[in-house]
């Protein structure tokens, strides 16, 4: 109905357009007699035609403007109508009192948990790209969530998100990666959706591999601790040190895209 009515408004305002171009044109130019002249994309227009080509550009362009506003006004309505379809989608879901409703988008999963269950720590999402001939190593992403009461444990104590607390977790979970996969690591500063980060990179040799095959891994790891959560995110990008620099990219694109909610 919605585009049915858009085509006729569109063939309305064009004939309207029309129709006002000519009495524009026949008033102006047969009963007053005027005289003009347009130049429109290098032809020369002149007498009533000038005055028809003037006055329905002008109006077209006017017509288009406000157009633009209908149709983005019609945007907005389709979002909050989605919005709405969601909020219905959740509050129909049974929820028992002392439950509260999870939605997981990337599964299209709507359930009730008790509200005193806590987030397990550990991996997130974790994703592995097509196998290649002859290729020993398979680029692999994961994230990792690492939560307030985690973070407050390791510390001995209550989490206070202060600058130095801060930088000390990320110390502490860069000594952890270097203990447990021994290489050369560099260390930089980084921002993840204006959060202060820390990334690394780690070259090592793997020890799992089959006999008789060699070869080095380079890992690209970010930590970003996001205080509005109170929680930590390492987000990890592997793949074999002959194929990291093409395939980086994909981790610096992802890297990008991250908006923490």
């Amino acid at each position: 109905m919605k585009e049915r009515g858009n085509v006729f408004l569109t063939a309305a305002a064009l004939a309207t357009i029309v129709g006002l171009s000519l009495l524009v044109a026949i008033v102006t130019f047969g009963l007053l007699k005027s005289s003009a002249e347009a130049d429109i994309r290098g032809y020369k227009l002149g007498g009533a035609i000038a005055a028809f080509a003037f006055t329905a550009g002008l109006l077209t362009s006017a017509f288009f403007n406000v157009y633009r506003l209908l149709t983005a006004d019609e945007v907005k309505e389709y979002a909050k109508r989605i919005e709405e379809l969601q909020s219905k989608l959740i509050r129909g879901a049974p929820c028992p009192r002392g439950y509260t409703i999870d939605v997981d988008e990337r599964h299209r999963l709507v359930f009730a948990r008790p509200v005193d269950w806590k987030p397990k720590e550990g991996v997130l999402y974790q994703y592995l790209s097509e196998p290649k001939a002859s290729d020993p190593v398979r680029a692999n992403f994961n994230v990792v969530y690492v939560s307030e009461d985690a973070l407050a444990d390791s510390l001995g104590g209550k989490l206070d998100p202060t600058p130095a607390v801060i930088e000390d977790i990320y110390k502490r979970e860069l000594a952890g990666i270097a203990s447990a996969v021994p290489g050369q690591i560099t260390q930089e500063y980084v921002t993840v959706d204006g959060c202060k980060s820390v990334k690394y990179i780690n070259t090592y040799a793997p020890s799992d591999l089959p006999e008789g095959k060699k070869v080095k891994v380079r890992q690209s790891g970010v930590l970003t601790f996001v205080p509005k959560m109170n929680a930590l995110f390492v987000f990890t990008f592997t793949d074999s040190d002959e194929d990291y620099l093409a395939s980086s990219e994909v981790f610096g694109s992802v890297l990008e895209s991250v908006r923490f909610l």
